[in-house]
């Protein structure tokens, strides 16, 4: 394999830590001593030789080559190529772009927590407990690229029970920050809370005087162990997949997860209506902040039904007040043949064509009763 020899710094923390792209991989070279605390199949676990910390950029293409599901020995030949010296190198590997990448440091007095991070969930988001996209049996299993990596450096020392602590912490922020952007699962209609092949890794500085034994969220360093994940997280997934609050701001983004789309609003036009005309008529709405606001008030209660924590009937009734506050519209018998996503798709439809001489498919001949 050829050794990469094309070096860019983009960052230096005040520990004198570089953090290098070269090539398709970001590199970490350490400043001071340091432990490592990391999900990696290559010099895994805890670590207290590690050197160098890398993070590849994998292509579909090239991942479907790694044999056998040999990681290890794929990822020691990118240490290889890196011109590092192996018992003091471990890394992981990502579909996302070392472009993308996004640092935030934060501090307090005397501490000083960076966090870097790629993200990638546009086809690999999924919440715990969503069913599963492959067993493992003996090695033998097949995995979607697509992952989130999270990369915290830390001016203090913590021991190896802090770093876990640290590392809750941290999988905790990099989850708030997908809950803050809504971003979905790819496995069920719940909201993703990371995807299925997230690596972390934590590095403390065993050089420091500071030692700190409390890395959860109601210390100062949970703190900022939060706040940069979150910062740097939610700029990542802006940078990759241009997950953002603008994005978010659409009715059909907050749909997303429960598989519809623009599509499932254009079927119900029985006109001669093409898909252009019918998008001048539908993106107002679904572009309106006010309308966002109603369909996540709406879809809020329909996923507090799914959870049970407010009864089917009860949900449901609020969910068609909210339609019909909206809409102006009602349909006793509408109400009864579709299920509830499905109506409130046909209630906007209606809401958006009325008056426009436009006609509407009543699939299966349904009569509607309509209540202004």
């Amino acid at each position: 394999m050829k050794k990469s020899t094309n070096s860019e710094l983009i960052f230096t923390t005040s520990k004198d830590d570089k953090i290098c792209i070269i090539d398709d991989c970001m590199v970490i070279k350490y400043g001071s001593k340091r432990n490592t605390l990391i999900t990696s199949w290559y010099n895994g676990g805890y670590n207290e030789n590690i050197k160098t910390v890398f993070n590849h950029s994998i292509s579909d293409k090239e991942y479907l080559k790694i044999k056998d599901n040999n990681y290890e020995t794929y990822l020691k030949n990118i240490a290889y190529k890196l011109n590092t010296h192996p018992e003091h190198t471990t890394g992981v590997m990502t579909s996302a772009s070392m472009d993308n990448i996004s640092i935030s440091t934060k501090k307090y007095k005397e501490i000083e927590v960076t966090s870097i991070v790629t993200a990638g969930t546009k086809h690999t988001g999924i919440q715990a407990g969503d069913p599963a996209s492959f067993y493992e049996h003996d090695n033998n299993f097949t995995m979607k690229p697509g992952t989130i990596n999270t990369f915290i450096l830390i001016n203090a020392y913590l021991n190896e029970s802090s770093l876990l602590i640290a590392g809750i912490t941290a999988t905790e922020a990099k989850t708030v920050a997908l809950r803050q952007l809504k971003v979905p699962s790819k496995y069920s209609s719940n909201l993703a809370s990371g995807t299925g092949t997230d690596s972390i890794c934590i590095m403390s500085n065993m050089e420091s005087s500071n030692k700190l034994d409390n890395a959860g969220k109601h210390s100062k360093l949970g703190e900022l162990i939060g706040k940069s994940v979150i910062e740097a997280t939610k700029n990542a997934l802006k940078l990759e997949n241009k997950f953002d609050n603008n994005y978010q701001c659409s009715v059909l983004s907050r749909l997303e997860r429960y598989n519809i789309d623009f599509y499932d609003f254009y079927s119900w036009i029985e006109d001669s209506l093409n898909t252009a005309e019918f998008g001048v008529l539908l993106y107002p709405f679904i572009d309106d902040e006010y309308n966002v606001g109603w369909i996540s008030s709406i879809l809020n209660i329909y996923d507090e039904i799914q959870i049970g924590l407010i009864s089917e009937a009860n949900g449901k009734k609020l969910i068609l007040d909210l339609i019909k506050m909206n809409t102006k519209f009602k349909s006793n018998n509408l109400i009864n043949k579709l299920d509830i996503l499905d109506y409130l798709v046909y209630a906007i439809v209606y809401k958006i064509t009325k008056n426009k001489n436009i006609k509407l498919n009543k699939k299966e001949k349904i009569e509607f009763h309509l209540e202004d």
